[in-house]
């Protein structure tokens, strides 16, 4: 793999006459950036169709930049364009089902054949609209009947371990924690390795001292996101017999690091029984319907790191209650402003976004173009999820992107309720709604 090969961009008109020239560009830039044969294929596949319907859909002349980024552990084929009309409803989950029949017996292979595992699509930029359209790195399967043993250490240190310590730290992690704390995307070595080196997760591991120095008793994950937030997962401790000094040690160093920033909050939802509660607050529970009918709550914990000087929330009606309460209880200055529709002019469709989480038998929904229809389409995402077997769904509002505070009333009117806020987990505070019944 080359890794130095960063990105590549060329500007052409939107005309098919180019079709070739785009998927040259999109196939070499996958080979170059070491994706598989079959993801090659899969990302030449997915900048055909969508070039093509752009060129059906916009004006002949019209002048677009399509760039191949390499994020070291997936690809991105960036689209920016001007368009008059664009209407992306064909990437939502309610589009593989044909309004004709309704059947829904084939979605599970209808999903499968998508050729790229995540998408976004940004307005308002000075370029014009930007599409992406994003497709993982395939890694080695790591064979989960063999995982890192963990030595006792009889004395540790905390520091940021090379790739090697990575790796190990991934196998150990493993072999002592299942999906519900150490989620599937930590599950590869090879792909944590490219995470951490992207600079997309931040990591410190517990090692032995003096000849235990390269044996890993723990350690803790961090990334950064939306405005000023950032999300914690363990501190995972390894069967060790000094597992409250560790987690602690662990805990101190990630809250020294991350005070270094401008971030002014840190939560976490994949923590351990290791975690020491009393250095953080709790921001609320989940309570998840498992296959096996039983129940599963989870708590999300949560420290101020910085004095948080206010903002705006977009939201108002059926919600302001709950945000209010919340507001006050986490003592965060907030100005709720109100928006409602007001007849003007909207898309004909809406876009959201849905992202699996097959370990708690969950699905999170996320708003990401406006449109007339959300109502409808938020009742066929419930739908489909349902027959699927989801009997945990979720909808991320985020209340800094005024046109989303307009997605409320049809929220409650699908049996979503508030029943988390994380503050600053978007362009502001990110309210989950969880599906009743």
């Amino acid at each position: 793999m080359n890794v130095l090969a960063r990105k590549a961009s060329l500007t052409l008109d939107l005309s098919l006459s180019f079709t070739s020239l785009i998927l040259d560009f999109a196939e070499e830039s996958a080979k170059a950036f070491g994706l598989t044969d079959s993801d090659v294929l899969r990302v030449r596949l997915a900048s055909e169709e969508v070039f093509g319907y752009l060129c059906h859909t916009t004006k002949t002349g019209s002048e677009i930049t399509v760039e191949a980024l390499n994020k070291l552990y997936h690809m991105e084929i960036r689209f920016t364009f001007k368009a008059r009309s664009f209407d992306p409803y064909a990437f939502n989950l309610t589009a593989l089902v044909t309004p004709d029949d309704g059947q829904t017996e084939n979605l599970g292979l209808l999903i499968g054949s998508r050729a790229v595992d995540r998408f976004s699509i940004v307005q308002g930029q000075p370029d014009g609209l930007v599409l992406s359209l994003i497709k993982d790195k395939t890694y080695p399967p790591f064979s989960e009947s063999e995982p890192g043993q963990s030595i006792p250490l009889k004395g540790f240190v905390v520091k940021r371990p090379d790739d090697e310590m990575v790796k190990r730290f991934v196998h150990s992690g493993v072999g002592y924690c299942d999906e519900t704390s150490f989620p599937t995307p930590f599950r590869l070595p090879g792909r944590m390795v490219d995470m951490i080196a992207q600079g997309d997760y931040h990591i410190l591991v517990a090692c032995g001292t003096g000849m235990q120095g390269g044996e890993i008793g723990g350690g803790i994950i961090w990334r950064f996101m939306g405005k000023a937030m950032i999300q914690f997962y363990g501190p995972y401790v390894f069967n060790q017999p000094l597992h409250i000094d560790i987690a602690r040690a662990l805990v101190d160093e990630f809250l020294s690091a991350v005070a270094k920033t401008d971030r002014s909050g840190a939560f976490g939802h994949y923590t351990t029984a290791d975690l020491p509660s009393e250095y953080f607050e709790t921001l609320g529970d989940i309570e998840y319907r498992l296959k096996s009918g039983d129940k599963q709550r989870s708590s999300f914990f949560y420290r101020q790191l910085k004095e948080d000087t206010g903002s705006n929330a977009w939201a108002g009606g059926q919600l302001e209650p709950f945000l209010r309460k919340v507001y006050d209880h986490l003592y965060l200055p907030r100005e709720i402003v109100s928006t409602t529709f007001e007849g003007e002019g909207l898309a004909p469709h809406s876009v959201f976004s849905v992202k699996f989480d097959r370990s708690l038998n969950s699905v999170t929904i996320r708003p990401v173009w406006d449109g007339a229809d959300h109502t409808e389409n938020i009742a066929g995402h419930v739908k489909i999820l349902q027959e699927e077997g989801l009997t945990n769904i979720f909808f991320n509002l985020d209340l800094g992107v005024s046109w989303q505070a307009k997605l409320i009333p049809a929220l409650f009117a699908n049996s979503f309720r508030p029943v988390l806020l994380l503050p600053y987990a978007g362009h502001a505070d990110v309210v989950v709604f969880q599906r009743l019944g």
